[in-house]
């Protein structure tokens, strides 16, 4: 009887691997290794050439992690599998978390190995999307099947697939901050953006902790962690005044971010498209165009951010150089991009004479289903905001203004805005932050959504939301800017002076607030 062929099977700390080596001891004599603690216990360049002499004693090497991919990097005639439970970059180390560089050896390792391997074995679907988006590993070597039936699988190991030709392109989306279970405007707008698309996407980003995860069924986040320089820069700021800034920090650092640099070059490479959202990793472009010279590129420019900025930086210590810093970043996004994005007609205006093309593309309405009204209870008028200074203003004219002349109804105020009001009248509930499903169920009980907006540019991502639950809306004039339907009697358009006065006569008027719901109903819907 001839002897079984050699499997080199290695597997990470935690792998349960009984089962699978009693099934693979039928056609195979099996070697387990646990790169991890080789490493820990023979020291780094033991460990390096045991793995490699075991490597090359074993007909196949099935790697359940990407531990030891590293040390078999570059040898000849070596036949791999990589059957793991779910991306390694999904399942970080705390040190792989916030470490750049750890990180990026991190996804290095298991690239390589994607890309090697002559099979990749999955256990879901979903698995196998992500190593096609993020390492561009051609369906042809792919298997979807479970752990236990791996086996069967292997003792049958197809040849190796055909060369294939260039695999089918995806969105490259670029944001200076994660979007993964973050509620803000901003982070909501990209969400639903690029998941409308309809188009496979990779969503890249700078964070504070490194990240991969799906936001959409077809948006793969991937975040890079933050290197120390850059938290420093923040911090420092922050003490400085209150803020660190941290979108202006990310341009500034971008181009000098080995890992953020590496990962988008690579990702440009198979790109049909980039789309910067915001302006602030633009700063990225020429390592970009330098891996992928023909790269189309396209702006989706939620606000005019040098005029944003200017507003919001009036009076800072570094208020000039800071400006003129943005105002560069976005000057040069504008001169490489094909398409500008604009959610209001405002700041279509504003960057058509710079732009190559310019496209209106105003926040989209996701229809919420109504909540049934509570009986009895007092009316409640509500405002959603982040703390964008803004959305600040808007809350502390709720608080002060209008909740002591109307002692009759509830202001709910929901969202990170609410860090920056404070009141101890009865009559006012600041929130906070909550969930999806907590912010519909709070919206559900509105009588009235409030919008008292008087400056940023871009379009107004809250009233989407109000129309959404089909909300009476009061607004500004500059809150309603990026919704004809508003302006043309979906909600009411008033000046700041005007809200206690018409909010009084709604609260008399059931009859007029169900109109405006309906309104503003039939205006989502539309």
């Amino acid at each position: 009887m001839s002897p079984l062929p050699g499997l080199l099977l290695l597997a990470a700390p935690e792998d349960d691997l009984r089962p699978l080596v009693e099934a693979l001891s039928r056609d195979w004599s099996v070697t387990t290794c646990i790169p991890r603690a080789l490493w820990r216990y023979a020291g780094a360049d033991a460990a390096l050439a045991e793995l490699r002499r075991q490597a090359r004693g074993a007909a196949l090497v099935l790697h359940l992690s990407a531990d030891g991919a590293a040390a078999l990097a570059g040898l000849e005639g070596l036949v791999e599998v990589y059957a793991p439970a779910d991306l390694a970059l999904c399942h970080l180390s705390p040190a792989e978390r916030t470490d750049p560089e750890a990180w990026e050896a991190l996804w290095r390792r298991e690239r390589d190995l994607a890309r090697r391997a002559r099979l990749l074995v999955v256990p879901a679907e979903e698995v196998g999307r992500k190593l096609r988006l993020l390492y561009g590993v051609p369906a042809e070597r792919l298997r979807e099947v479970p752990r236990a039936a791996l086996p069967r699988l292997l003792a049958a190991l197809p040849p190796p697939a055909p060369a294939e030709g260039t695999p089918p392109g995806f969105t490259l989306a670029l944001n200076d901050y994660p979007v993964i279970e973050k509620h803000t405007g901003g982070a909501v707008r990209v969400r639903h953006g690029l998941a409308a698309l309809g188009e496979e996407t990779v969503l890249l980003s700078l964070g504070n902790v490194g990240a991969t995860a799906f936001v959409a069924p077809n948006v793969l986040q991937v975040s890079v962690p933050k290197d120390r320089g850059q938290r420093a820069v923040e911090a420092d700021l922050r003490t400085l005044a209150d803020s660190g800034l941290e979108d202006i920090v990310s341009a500034m650092h971008a181009a000098s971010h080995p890992t953020l640099l590496a990962v988008a070059a690579d990702l440009s490479r198979r790109a049909r498209v980039a789309v910067f959202e915001h302006c602030y990793l633009a700063p990225l472009l020429d390592a970009m165009h330098a891996a992928a010279p023909g790269l189309p590129v396209v702006y989706d420019a939620h606000n005019v951010e040098a005029r944003l900025k200017r507003e919001i930086l009036a009076g800072h210590p570094a208020e000039a150089p800071l400006c003129g810093f943005v105002e560069e970043v976005e000057r040069r996004l504008l001169a490489a991009a094909d398409l500008v994005l604009c959610c209001s007609e405002a700041d279509a205006a504003h960057f058509g004479p710079a732009a190559r093309q310019v496209v209106l593309m105003p926040h989209g309405v996701i229809l919420a289903e109504p909540a049934a009204p509570v009986a009895g209870e007092a009316p409640r008028l509500g405002f959603l905001g982040s703390s964008h200074p803004p959305n600040v203003a808007a809350a502390r004219f709720i608080v002060e203004e209008l909740a002591p002349r109307l002692p009759e109804a509830v202001f709910e105020l929901v969202g990170s805005v609410c860090a920056a009001v404070s009141s101890n009248l009865p009559n006012v509930l600041l929130r906070g932050v909550v969930s999806e499903e907590e912010k519909a169920a709070t919206l559900g009980r509105w009588s009235v959504a409030l919008n008292p907006v008087e400056s940023g540019s871009g379009a107004s991502l809250k009233l989407a939301d109000y129309l959404a639950h089909g909300l009476p809306t009061v607004n500004t004039p500059h809150a309603a800017r990026g919704f004809a339907a508003v302006a043309a009697g979906a909600g009411l358009v008033l000046p700041l002076e005007g809200f206690a006065p018409e909010l009084s006569r709604l609260l008399r008027q059931p009859g007029a607030l169900r109109d405006l719901a309906a309104r503003a109903r039939e205006a989502a819907e539309a």
